[in-house]
């Protein structure tokens, strides 16, 4: 699987899918495991990148998630924020559905 973005990323990526039990967006973390929150994200950059699309595309495999890729993403105190707008909204969680209260008291 390639990534979504065009060329080799320039800066940190962290990488992202879908949890195959129940479609949560999930994110890789330190420990070869998916967490809920982005904070828990491992950052890659250079070289490190296709090791850990490896991981990710092995998870794939073993059908517990769907869709690795990998975003860009700024470091920060709180943990990576996604720099698109898509993948922002993806990172706070639903926006709509029994879930989404707490995505639209994050957006106020």
């Amino acid at each position: 699987m390639e990534a979504k973005g065009k060329g080799q990323p320039s800066g940190p990526v962290v990488f992202t899918a879908n949890r195959l039990g129940d479609g949560r967006s999930v994110w890789l973390a330190p420990g070869d495991r998916w967490s809920d929150s982005i904070a828990d994200a491992e950052l890659f950059e250079g070289a490190a990148i296709a090791e850990a699309r490896a991981r990710a595309e092995a998870w794939a495999k073993r059908q517990v998630v769907v869709g690795p890729y990998d975003i860009a993403v700024a470091p920060g105190a709180a943990g990576p924020t996604p720099v698109t707008m898509r993948e922002r909204i993806r990172a706070m969680g639903p926006s709509v559905g029994p879930d989404s209260a707490a995505w639209r008291a994050q957006a106020q």
